[in-house]
């Protein structure tokens, strides 16, 4: 598949014809995919740990805006 995909139109590098190249960089790319999950992972656990990701129950009920910013985007 990298034999065909190497073209430059599809962004490949025509002046380094050895396909083997571009197959090195597809086998990386999970590996790659996997580092990243893992570290959004990690300060997801430490935004977590520090401040929490989730708004309260009471302060869902009244409303993010009046809670968060004391201002309401609607009158009731």
């Amino acid at each position: 598949m990298a034999v065909f995909l190497a073209s430059e139109v599809l962004g490949g590098n025509v002046a380094d014809p050895n396909p083997g190249n571009q197959t090195v960089l597809q086998l990386l790319a999970p590996g790659v995919a996997a580092v990243t999950a893992i570290a959004t992972w990690v300060l997801l656990k430490t935004t977590d740990v520090a401040m929490g990701l989730r708004a309260t129950e009471q302060g869902e009920a009244d409303g993010l805006d009046v809670v968060s910013h004391e201002e309401s985007g609607y009158r009731h």
